[in-house]
């Protein structure tokens, strides 16, 4: 059987992640992101309807009483207490420094009302105001949240991979983690994708998969470290990869099983959130089994080929 040599690849793997790291942040300060309102401030808007109305529609409709930018979208609930009938939403989001006057929340209503079949007096209706002080406190607080998810694995794997120079293994693995946040943030900025909690939670999922995934990996380097003591570090992180290979694959192929059915019923029902969600999940797993592989693990060698070169040279 032909050696696997995961390693003899990696500087294609660390030229592709570049490229396409490179590719979406060109894409980024050409057209930017787009903030939903929970990150930026503005308002939302939710109207019952009584039949099919279409989100874009209203959407321009909106856009031209107010002046400004509105996304629309239909959401699906319940109609009443105790009444198993579904009724759809008709939504609108007016993300922006300052929140919609009640002169304009009025003006839209009335403008929707008058072209599209939807209840101005149902108890379903609800406008809700965001102050764009607030909304930066939530991206602060989630930026925060993920700095922090990153600074305590980096502590975790350096305790526990003391054997293998853990500092190294830590610092390998939340530069791994760094390239799979930049990757999902840049699915949200291609696709346009609004930016929101949603995002925050698939990056900590993401996080703690691929966190996973690595460890793994560092689990069985640190234990034919010990069993493979007459061969060389290349070819025991070679032999470790090749032995926990299967795991990864199987267990990402499961889990975008989950996820293409999420994004389905998502479509079916068209819950917006829910398939910018899973989305950006797939991207992430696909992202977070790749940088276990091509970042992390070739990296940690890389910095560990280099500390032995040094000691090796004599002293000046």
């Amino acid at each position: 059987m032909k050696q696997f040599d995961i390693l003899k690849y990696r500087n294609y793997g660390f030229l592709f992640s570049t490229v396409l790291i490179v590719g979406m942040l060109i894409v980024f300060f050409i057209q930017g992101v787009k903030l939903d309102i929970s990150f930026q401030g503005g308002t939302r808007m939710t109207l019952e309807t009584t039949a099919a109305v279409n989100a874009e529609d209203a959407a321009n409709l909106a856009k031209q009483v107010t002046g400004r930018e509105i996304n629309g979208s239909i959401t699906k609930s319940y109609a009443s207490e105790g009444e198993n009938r579904q009724v759809e939403m008709l939504r609108l989001d007016v993300a922006g420094s300052e929140p919609l006057s009640e002169e304009e929340v009025t003006k839209v209503r009335d403008a929707v009302a008058a072209q599209f079949p939807v209840k101005l007096d149902s108890s379903k209706n609800e406008t809700l105001s965001i102050a764009p002080s607030i909304g930066r406190e939530t991206l602060e607080r989630g930026v925060l949240a993920v700095v922090i998810s990153s600074l305590l694995i980096l502590l975790y794997v350096g305790l526990r991979f003391a054997i293998m120079a853990g500092f190294s293994a830590g610092f390998t693995a939340v530069l791994a983690l760094i390239h799979d946040s930049l990757i999902i943030f840049g699915v949200y900025v291609v696709f346009r994708l609004p930016l929101n909690d949603g995002f925050i939670a698939a990056v900590l999922t993401i996080i703690g998969f691929s966190v996973n995934d690595t460890i793994i990996m560092y689990d069985r380097i640190r234990e034919n470290t010990t069993l493979m003591r007459k061969h060389s570090r290349y070819d025991i992180i070679n032999t470790s990869v090749k032995q926990t290979l299967s795991r990864s694959i199987y267990t990402t192929v499961t889990v975008l099983a989950c996820l293409f059915i999420m994004a389905i019923f998502a479509s079916v029902y068209n819950i917006g959130s829910l398939k910018d969600f899973s989305i950006s999940l797939t991207a992430g797993m696909v992202s977070g089994t790749y940088s276990s592989l091509f970042i992390a693990v070739p990296l940690y060698y890389m910095i560990r080929e280099s500390a032995g070169k040094k000691k090796s040279q004599p002293a000046q």
